[in-house]
């Protein structure tokens, strides 16, 4: 939502921009490309892989999640953007179900750290004062 709320600000501008795209192809493909290689840093900069198939997968799902939520910002005259919102969270929920058709996992949670001396036996409770 950051990214729409940048374009927010120069609506108008961007409007224009896609309603003139499908005359002007040959920016519509230097938009495509800028399009794919900033969805491509989003997930490297999550730390998901985006090398390989699998990865090229990534990106166009993520891709594809952006157009979905753009097409809707497009339509969106309301405050706060609800339907945007609304577009968005479609999207994520539908890449969500297309990762686990995929086989693919969420990251794991990150692991409890390992106690600084584990052959050390737990302190007990301190006895109750009599």
């Amino acid at each position: 939502m950051r990214r729409i709320d940048a374009l927010q600000a120069h609506r108008a501008g961007v409007l224009a921009l896609l309603r003139a795209l499908p005359a002007d192809p040959p920016t519509a493909l230097l938009l495509t490309l800028a399009t794919r290689r900033s969805m491509r840093w989003l997930l490297q900069a999550a730390e998901i892989p985006t090398g390989g198939i699998n990865g090229e997968l990534r990106v166009k799902g993520l891709m594809a999640a952006w157009l979905w939520t753009i097409r809707a910002w497009r339509g969106d005259e309301t405050e706060d953007l609800s339907a945007t919102m609304a577009a968005l969270d479609v999207a994520l929920q539908r890449a969500e179900q297309a990762a686990e058709w995929l086989g693919w996992r969420a990251r794991p949670e990150p692991a409890s750290p390992e106690p600084p001396y584990p052959d050390l036996p737990e302190p007990s409770p301190p006895e109750p004062a009599a």
